[in-house]
């Protein structure tokens, strides 16, 4: 149900009308070894997303698999991450990288004991934590090398938020809000978070589900967006609009912070004094009987 709204939102987007020889996207290619990755996460040089690392989602056999890999010297898809302030923030490979720190720290994001499991190959490192493997083994997964393609800050947003979209590359494929969550971390990002899990909100919205990939989140974005730009500014392009609005007020102000909050909160509240428990649903009138009513199905 969640990509049946997802459908619904962009179904009226239009192509973008770019010039070719304006387009400005700059990249790097580098292969640092996992020694070098993992202090420069320990630095905070190195971001993986705290929201996202929270929704850690591969299980212990799986996160064992890539260990086993490494090891193995097996080819790793590349990393693809994006230059922000003189750091590296992690777009695609957080599942990886979340694993690969996890085991040298000997915990994974939940706490529980990260201890290699179901094994193809090298069963005989079955039940051992990293700091369990012999000196041999440590050293072969600190001077693994990964590939990483860094996406330069020059890049324009909308190129940028299109290759991240078309690289996608995740297991649980990052949608369009969840992919805007990782680009542009800041104050913007925190007020739509908080502002989607505001009581009122939830309430006239009743779709928790929305909340699990962002989607209540989108539909906040979507709000303020129109706040910002006058629908007769509108190109007809939904995720060019909201993806530019993120990237526009990515650190905005206290002040501009307590307006925007003020009137979602007015405006929600508007809604739910007027429509209560039919707010988000479809009106409908029969064409026989002229009786009207609220259809059961929401967004």
């Amino acid at each position: 149900e969640t990509d049946d709204f997802e459908e619904e939102l962009y179904q009226d987007d239009i192509p973008l009308d770019l010039d070719i020889e304006q387009i400005k996207l700059t990249y790097m290619s580098a292969d640092p070894d996992i020694n070098t990755l993992y202090q420069n996460y320990k630095d905070g040089d190195l971001i993986l997303d705290p929201d996202f690392q929270r929704n850690y989602v591969w299980d212990p056999r799986k996160a064992s698999n890539l260990i086993e890999s490494v090891l193995l010297k097996f080819p790793i898809p590349p990393i693809f991450t994006y230059e922000e302030g003189g750091k590296e923030e992690v777009i695609d490979g957080q599942q990886r990288l979340t694993s690969i720190f996890s085991f040298i720290d000997g915990k994974f994001p939940d706490g529980s004991d990260f201890k290699l499991r179901k094994l193809k190959m090298l069963n005989q490192l079955k039940g051992k934590s990293y700091k369990d493997l012999e000196a041999k083994y440590q050293k072969a997964i600190k001077k693994r090398t990964l590939s990483f393609i860094k996406l330069q800050e020059s890049s324009q947003e909308n190129i940028k938020f299109e290759m991240f979209e078309r690289l996608n590359t995740n297991i649980t494929k990052l949608n369009a809000q969840e992919l805007r969550n990782c680009l542009y971390r800041g104050q913007y990002n925190k007020l739509i978070r908080v502002l989607a899990m505001s009581e009122d909100f939830q309430y006239i919205l009743k779709k928790p589900d929305y909340h699990r990939r962002k989607l209540d989140e989108e539909l906040v974005l979507l709000f303020l967006a129109f706040y910002h730009k006058n629908y007769d500014q509108f190109k007809g392009n939904v995720k060019e609009l909201l993806t530019e609005d993120m990237a526009k007020h990515q650190k905005i102000d206290i002040k501009e912070t307590k307006e925007l909050e003020d009137s979602f909160k007015k405006s929600v509240d508007l809604i739910k004094t007027i429509f209560g428990d039919n707010a988000f649903r479809v009106f409908s009138v029969d064409d026989q009987t002229k009786e009207s009513s609220f259809e059961s199905r929401k967004l």
